[in-house]
């Protein structure tokens, strides 16, 4: 498993060219608004091309930077070895897992419990936020079952281990038990899938190699590791609780309830159904959030991976991107500008509790410790931290894992959500920034979608002339995109998996149309936008015919304009259309006109 971007050996160069990267941008972008402000453009002409390049080229300055964040961090991170973690065994913080789940297939539930129930941490408590409406389903009655089963899974080790102890107290006996015991689990559990594959080597076999090379552990820490508690909530079975549909309120119903109805733990571990952990993702976290200094640290996380090796195109490119997304994010954090990005987290409670809010639904008191305003909840509850004092930190290494929508149906689902929101938070910010640097990163992150995609849409269907079109509108993202194509090499993909991403971004811009529009609309009205959960099941998720159409209007536009400027546009000057209209000739038949695979309807 890849759980760094780049070697400590290569950070020199990669700093260089990331260096570089920036210059030849720079140096590129001087010379086009020199040569456009000289040429005889109208002025509307020449304030909209520099207004473009400002704007389009603002995505490329957080990526470099973002990239150059996260290689400082890299330099000066080590992580810690056990032996330095043993305050966390001494200390013993409880922590509460908490996986919202709605309609998710059975074994993709099963493996997120387990990869929790597992952790190489001790005394933890694992609970299952269903929230399927209450009924005989079948598929339910199995996902009530698995905390059961679960637990009976793990009173075989637990058992033997208390035998040892009480019969030797030979530690080096209980490592090889447990060291035969997880490899002997993951030769024995099936695989038909990446999730499947990557679940049983970040769960049983990374596990068992630990147990081989871990001889001095206390009989604390391995009697710990077993102690834990796999439950299940179901909200809507209570009438005094939120029963709005979004995973915000299936969370807050829960926390809620912390401290009178369930146990208070310090920390709240937050998981989607789909994430399966390394064994240590929880023991490297809290000891940083133990660690002297850093009483005022709300939330901890990695941001998560794709699993590698997906069985199909556009799963592995949308991949792509999540794995892309991770170096950005860990440069936040170097910025402090983190956001919290919700696949998983860990939260401090007593954070969670200092930003409770209680609002009224149904005649009901709910309190709201996650905010639900918008579709991208850990987004704002970012910002309601941040001016409460509290920080946010991404931990430097892969430690977490979810899985990315197999089809485009789901993708759009996922995606439109990911673009709605970000314009009616930004206004948050304002007076809770430090420095420029975390202002221009954080208000990238919550307002770029929009404004970069009017620059985009208004460069694809406004005609221009060749005077403003010039080699420098060919250039000037070279260098990013050489970084972005050395990056994908260094994550193990293809150079050529550049265009696939590229083409998968021309289909997704109706996508991210459609989740500004909502953002703006919600501003306008009101009105709350219902949230969509990402489809988690196998099969063709249904894309809906008015997104079908777009992405057919926007690709009969491009070849139109593309046609008619062979007429009035030099040779370079038609590169930039005809590399769009080939994006898309490329996109549509291999990500949206497929139709050999089943089609499932979602309620």
């Amino acid at each position: 498993m890849i759980r760094n971007h780049v070697n400590k050996e290569r950070l020199g160069l990669e700093r260089l060219l990331t260096g570089l990267a920036f210059l030849g941008m720079g140096l590129v972008t001087v010379i086009w608004g020199v040569h456009i402000l000289e040429s005889d453009a109208t002025v509307l002409a020449k304030a909209t091309h520099l207004t473009f390049i400002g704007i389009m080229g603002s995505g490329y300055v957080v990526y470099l930077m973002g990239r150059w964040g996260y290689l400082a961090r890299l330099k000066a991170f080590f992580p810690a070895d056990h032996g330095e973690m043993s305050s966390v065994w001494k200390k013993s913080p409880s922590i509460t897992y908490l996986l919202p789940s709605y309609k998710e297939e059975v074994n993709v539930v099963k493996m997120s419990l387990l990869s929790s129930a597992l952790q190489l941490y001790p005394d933890k408590r694992v609970v299952l936020l269903i929230d399927d409406p209450p009924s005989d389903d079948p598929q339910l009655v199995l996902t009530r079952a698995l905390p059961k089963q679960i637990e009976q899974f793990l009173e075989g080790p637990r058992e033997h281990l208390k035998k040892i102890y009480h019969s030797t107290k030979d530690a080096k006996k209980a490592h090889r038990y447990l060291a035969a015991w997880f490899q002997t689990q993951g030769e024995l559990y099936p695989v038909t899938d990446a999730q499947e594959k990557a679940f049983v080597e970040l769960t049983f076999f990374d596990r068992a190699a630990y147990h081989k090379t871990c001889e001095h552990t206390c009989w604390d820490e391995l009697l710990g590791m077993f102690n834990v508690e796999v439950t299940s909530f179901e909200r809507k079975q209570f009438e005094y609780l939120s029963h709005a549909a979004n995973k915000a309120m299936n969370l807050n119903s829960y926390i809620g309830l912390m401290g009178e109805k369930f146990p208070e733990t310090e920390f709240v571990a937050m998981l989607d159904a789909d994430t399966i952990l390394t064994h240590d993702y929880t023991l490297r976290l809290v000891h940083h959030m133990i660690s002297p200094g850093q009483e005022r640290l709300a939330v901890i996380q990695t941001p998560y991976s794709a699993f590698p090796n997906a069985a199909g195109e556009l799963e592995r490119v949308a991949g792509i991107t999540t794995d892309l997304q991770f170096v950005v994010h860990q440069g936040f954090t170097h910025y402090n500008a983190t956001f919290w990005v919700g696949a998983n987290a860990i939260a401090r409670k007593s954070a969670l509790d200092d930003i409770v809010e209680e609002v009224q639904e149904r005649g009901y008191t709910i309190k709201r410790f996650i905010q639900d305003r918008t579709v991208i909840e850990d987004t704002e509850s970012s910002v309601d931290l941040i001016r409460k004092g509290w920080s946010l930190h991404n931990y430097p290494e892969r430690l977490s894992y979810s899985a990315t929508p197999p089809d485009f149906g789901s993708l759009l689902i996922q995606r439109r959500r990911w673009a709605n929101g970000g314009l009616l938070i930004l206004p948050k910010l304002f007076g809770s920034l430090s420095n420029w640097k975390e202002g221009f990163m954080r208000m990238h992150y919550l307002g770029s979608i929009g404004v970069t995609l009017g620059a985009l849409l208004t460069l694809l269907i406004v005609p221009f002339s060749a005077q403003e079109i010039t080699w420098a509108a060919i250039v000037s993202p070279l260098p990013y995109l050489a970084i972005y194509g050395r990056d994908l090499m260094l994550l193990g993909y293809r150079f050529t998996d550049l265009f696939r991403v590229l083409a998968l971004n021309v289909l997704l811009i109706p996508v991210n149309a459609a989740g500004v529009l909502k953002s703006l609309e919600q501003a306008v009205t009101g009105q709350q936008i219902p949230f969509f959960r990402t489809p988690k099941v196998k099969g063709k998720t249904l894309v809906p015919r008015f997104y079908r159409w777009l992405n057919y209007s926007l690709a009969g536009w491009m070849m139109i304009a593309f046609y008619a400027s062979l007429f009035y546009l030099p040779p370079l000057a038609l590169a930039p259309n005809l590399f769009m209209v080939t994006l898309t000739a490329y996109a549509l038949p291999k990500y949206l006109m497929d139709f050999s695979l089943k089609i499932r309807w979602l309620n």
